[in-house]
């Protein structure tokens, strides 16, 4: 059987190297936060909530079909002639555990329902910023142990640098060594090595990697700020970026909102779909400032209604009659 989602699994076997594998981390890690983002209600059994965001999110569509009084999601090709929007007319899927490979015609056979109006799901932005963060990671990391080392040392032959090598590896793994040979010492010299700079540039990798998080975070609807003034946030600017978050995260909500009416209609379903989690916290925070700052609007434009008037009853009295 065809595991889609393999790619999408920690294989600590085909990334031997570590920065395939903690970029696989990062866009694992990110891949599971995101399928908190919607809530459904009234799906069908055949149909789980983490499969439906899973194939959303990482293939960037689904068609939904039914098979023997059943209503399946699938992945598969988007094809056929093109309709006058110039968009496919045709999906085409297989399912070895169904034993079914098809060809339907989309919209009146089955439903095919984006994830964003590109079609593209949010493995892009998750691997962009997860690229971001596996090279802080690694540069924190040689800026770390390359603190362990506060002198480098040279050899005079094979036998000093092996003691030296075994010395490091010690160092690396975090353990203390010690030397037997006072001869060992006499043929080593050491120049400066460890930068005395590298606290700052551990602050800076440190700040890059809040940078990094919060525009992930924020790049998928969460407010998440990165405070680079290392002082207080104050309450204005805590709510300067809310707007920015909201484009892509509405965008998504309403692909799916229509998918599902479509769904609806075509198969006699009543499933609904909703923000959940810290996406839903958000927009409940968003209505109830909305609500507080309307009455304050409203008597700010009374106020300017007023004056408008004021002034327009000023230059009525100031203008001559043209009797007199």
């Amino acid at each position: 059987m065809i595991d889609i989602f393999e790619e999408y699994r920690i294989d600590k076997e085909k990334c031997k190297e570590e920065k395939k594998l903690l970029f696989q981390y990062h866009r694992i890690n990110k891949l599971n936060k995101t399928l908190a983002m919607f809530s459904y209600k009234k799906l069908p059994d055949t149909i789980p909530q983490r499969s439906i965001e899973l194939m959303f999110q990482t293939q960037g569509y689904i068609i939904c079909d039914e098979y023997k009084d059943n209503i399946y999601i699938f992945y598969g090709g988007l094809g056929g002639e093109r309709d006058y929007n110039y968009m496919p007319t045709l999906a085409t899927y297989s399912n070895p555990y169904l034993n079914i490979s098809r060809q339907r015609k989309i919209g009146t056979e089955c439903i095919v329902v984006p994830n964003d109006y590109l079609y593209l799901g949010l493995l892009p932005i998750h691997e962009y910023y997860s690229k971001q963060e596996t090279e802080t990671d690694l540069s924190m990391k040689l800026v770390k142990v390359s603190q362990r080392l506060m002198s480098l040392l040279t050899a005079p032959d094979e036998r000093t640098k092996q003691s030296l090598d075994s010395v490091f590896k010690d160092l690396l793994d975090g353990k203390l060594s010690s030397v037997v040979d006072d001869s060992l010492m006499k043929n080593i010299e050491s120049f400066p090595y460890a930068q005395s700079s590298a606290g700052q540039t551990i602050i800076q990798l440190l700040e890059a990697k809040q940078y990094e998080k919060g525009s992930w975070w924020n790049e998928i609807g969460v407010q998440s700020n990165y405070n680079m003034k290392r002082e207080t946030i104050t309450a204005n600017e805590n709510i300067l970026n809310v707007d920015s978050l909201l484009p892509l995260c509405d965008i998504m909500l309403d692909c799916r909102m229509k998918g599902v009416e479509e769904i609806n209609k075509k198969f006699g379903t009543d499933i609904s779909v909703d923000f959940s989690s810290s996406w839903k916290k958000l927009r409940n925070e968003i209505k109830i400032t909305e609500s507080q700052l309307k009455p304050i609007e409203d008597v700010k434009s009374n106020q300017l209604d007023k004056t408008e008037k004021s002034k327009q009853l000023d230059k009525t009295e100031k203008i001559p009659n043209s009797e007199e």
